[in-house]
């Protein structure tokens, strides 16, 4: 560390504000008159406040002058039921009207210190790394006033603080134009898949699924938690997504009957399909691979097995497509915060089907050109990663403590 630059902590140059309390029921979720806006913290998004979305508007009377938000405070979420989210904050960098919660706090910061490098700082992993030492033996959902007070860092004189927020500034430019460019190809390529799975699947509908199904539609099994930890693998909803699912040794395991094994075994081929989750995940279907035989599958599921004459790949690919998914889903039931599908509405699906030989050449013609689709998504997602290390060791050279 420069002989010029000081060893301090954050009470030395940010004043801390806590949050504003309010009772939910004094709380809505559109503005009104009398209401101010109130940021939380999933309002803390890859080092920036979305304030345009999530509020929460809580009683004006209820924000103290000090708790109103300011051009250059930096808000950090101190509490969350997401580890993920503890000790995340963003700088505000514009005027706004509004304030933050009581799991939020701020940071405000004082003369000695440009509001952009206390910022830029606790991005960093020294940040990161006093943090993670400060929530071993702690419950790291919260971090309180002293946590955060004490928290130490390198303070240069202002000019040269400005300096180095300008160099941190110009790297992460560029890294940002680089990172929309590789999401745009990411998006590009969501395209893509979509407009192969139209070609294919935009066909009149002239069957249903349940004329395709030799058994089922059948609900998964249901235990208490305190069943799981030993006994047989049982496949959960967030153990499959499209084209990918769970490999048998990552699966959590439930001590199932021999009866209930047998009656919820899984085998080769057989199509899974969420039944209730959000509308974003509902309907998701899985097909079960050879090494998963014998599992069994838990209750928001369904499975079905096929007649001999379907290939259950087209049907998985159907089904994962656009146009699929939103016929399986067409007669959602809602619920608090899911939506829902039943066995009728499985069966009910329209679909259009070709003869077997034909689903056996269509299925391999999407499956290769996912296939380089998904080589092309593979590259975008290394390069991202790289870009976030970069980042990572952009912030470790500016506050690194060996600076000459």
């Amino acid at each position: 560390m420069s002989s010029s630059w000081q060893q301090v902590v954050i009470s030395d140059v940010a004043e801390l504000v806590r949050g504003v309390t309010y009772a939910k029921e004094n709380s809505r979720d559109t503005p009104a008159k009398g209401f101010s806006p109130v940021l939380r913290a999933t309002n803390i998004q890859d080092s920036r406040l979305v304030l345009e979305s999530d509020l929460v508007y809580v009683p004006s009377d209820n924000v103290s002058p000090t708790q109103r938000l300011r051009a250059g405070d930096i808000v950090m979420a101190t509490s969350s039921g997401s580890k993920h989210l503890v000790g995340k904050s963003a700088l505000m960098r514009t005027d706004w009207v509004g304030s933050f919660g009581a799991f939020c706090a701020a940071l405000r910061a004082k003369p000695n210190i440009d509001p952009r490098y206390l910022s830029a700082f606790l991005q960093s992993p020294a940040y990161w790394k006093q943090v993670t030492k400060k929530a071993l033996g702690v419950n790291i959902n919260n971090l309180r006033r002293g946590d955060i007070e004490t928290l130490a860092l390198p303070l240069p004189e202002l000019n040269e603080q400005r300096e180095i927020v300008a160099e941190i500034e110009k790297q992460f430019s560029r890294l940002d134009e680089a990172v929309a460019n590789l999401q745009r190809v990411k998006a590009n390529l969501k395209r893509y898949a979509d407009s192969v799975y139209a070609e294919v699947f935009g066909n009149d509908p002239e069957r249903t699924l349940g004329d395709l199904i030799e058994e089922g539609p059948q609900n998964g099994l249901y235990l208490p938690k305190e069943m799981y930890g030993e006994g047989v693998p049982i496949l959960r909803i967030d153990d499959y997504q499209t084209a990918w699912i769970r490999p048998l040794s990552e699966l959590r395991r439930v001590n199932a009957t021999p009866d209930q094994t047998s009656t919820w075994a899984l085998c080769e081929n057989d199509l899974v399909i969420n039944r209730v989750n959000s509308m974003t995940h509902l309907g998701k279907c899985a097909l079960i691979p050879a090494a998963l035989t014998g599992i069994v599958f838990e209750s928001n599921m369904m499975r079905m097995r096929l007649k001999a004459n379907v290939s259950p790949k087209f049907v998985e690919h159907y089904l994962a497509s656009r146009l699929g998914k939103r016929r399986l889903t067409q007669n959602a039931k809602w619920a608090v915060n899911q939506a829902s599908i039943n066995q009728k509405d499985v069966r009910a699906t329209p679909l259009f089907l070709p003869d077997l030989v034909t689903q056996r050449e269509i299925v391999a013609e999407i499956d290769r050109r996912l296939s380089i689709a998904k080589g092309v998504e593979v590259e975008v997602n290394a390069n991202l990663k790289r870009a976030r290390a970069l980042r990572q060791a952009t912030l470790q050279r500016a506050f690194r403590h060996d600076q000459a």
